[in-house]
């Protein structure tokens, strides 16, 4: 089974890293929305230092930033909101033109042209965690969206953005190609592409790749979180050489409550070509500040194996959480437990002894 560990390149994120390679990490996650070249190559060095410690060889994967969209500057950088404050988007720098009125006026700064927002059905803060109901759109001509919170949350300066509904490009952009430019000569195993839309996106970065002209080039894997991507699902699992479910971006582009059914379907897709697929965010979410995983975390990742998922992908649990090495031992524990569990009953009671 694939443990993929995110592991933020600061002190506390070093100081972490050998206790939870030692613990059962199989590949090194590098965020490249968060992360610089010369931090990468930092955690690469790292990693190969502990490879030639333990003798034995953990991977490298790259997770492209994507289509971004997030919020401009928050007064007092975050603060909490509840449902029904009013809140006006607009293009980021022409928050001033919008002084005056009542709640709050953010603004939006996204890789697209605001003017792709006039086809939003909503806008929703990463991960679900604050919804925004529209009230009027009038993003493609006054230059602002307004809305009312339904559900309430943190607004918070830099905080990810989506919005249902809109049309993405299915091209990559410029900064995805030149860090995967930069990972193929880094050497890493994956190249995990997030926000993919369709197979388009996954065969120009092999073309990307391919003429970097390095003798190994990585795997193309798809991170499946846009609503696009489930209604391309088939043509996306064939086509990429690996799946990852991003439930975190994909719990905002539908519901919370749709993930479970839509994280059974991409396994099916993936695990039907035989192609790897390994499951992201909120995996072992409890376990960033308590010792034990709950029960519904457990059993969600005994399903989720059972579905046909070859692995998982730790965030935060390992990026920023007190006990990033004990998420990891859990997750090996249930991996095995799940797999004597399928042993004959004899072969069980060997495995006790």
């Amino acid at each position: 089974m694939e443990i993929v560990c995110t592991i933020i390149p600061d002190a506390r994120g070093i100081a972490a890293f050998a206790e939870i390679y030692r613990a059962g990490m199989t590949m090194l996650r590098l965020n490249f929305s968060h992360i610089d070249h010369e931090g990468a190559e930092r955690m690469v060095e790292a990693v190969r230092r502990l490879d030639e410690q333990s003798g034995r060889t953990v991977g490298v994967m790259q997770d492209t930033r994507g289509r971004r969209m997030t919020m401009g500057p928050v007064p007092g950088t975050e603060q909490e909101v509840a449902p029904g404050v009013p809140v006006r988007f607009v293009r980021q720098g022409t928050e001033h033109e919008h002084a005056g009125r009542g709640g709050f006026v953010l603004g939006i700064c996204s890789d697209q042209p605001f003017e792709d927002l006039a086809s939003a059905r909503c806008i929703v803060g990463k991960d679900a965690s604050v919804v925004f109901a529209i009230a009027e759109n009038h993003a493609g001509t006054s230059g602002y969206i307004d809305t009312r919170v339904t559900m309430g949350g943190m607004l918070r300066t830099g905080k990810g953005l989506s919005a249902p509904g809109i049309v993405r490009p299915v091209e990559l952009t410029q900064k995805d190609i030149d860090d995967l430019r930069f990972g193929a000569k880094l050497g890493v195993d994956v190249a995990c592409l997030s926000h993919v839309t369709g197979p388009e996106q996954v065969e120009q970065a092999r073309e990307v790749l391919a003429r970097t002209r390095r003798k190994r080039l990585p795997r193309v894997f798809a991170k499946i979180e846009c609503a696009e991507a489930l209604e391309r699902i088939d043509s996306i699992a064939a086509t990429a050489d690996g799946i990852v479910i991003g439930r975190g971006d994909l719990a905002a582009e539908t519901s919370p409550s749709e993930v479970p059914l839509a994280q059974t379907v991409i396994t099916r897709a993936a695990a039907g070509r035989h192609k790897p697929c390994l499951v992201a965010t909120g995996v072992l979410d409890t376990m960033r500040r308590s010792s034990t995983a709950s029960f519904a975390e457990l059993r969600d990742i005994h399903r989720s194996i059972q579905e046909g998922a070859t692995g998982f992908v730790l965030t935060s649990e390992t990026g920023t959480g007190r006990n990033g090495a004990l998420a990891v031992s859990t997750l090996v524990t249930a991996a095995r437990f799940l797999e004597t569990a399928r042993q004959p009953v004899g072969q069980r009671r060997k495995a006790r002894r």
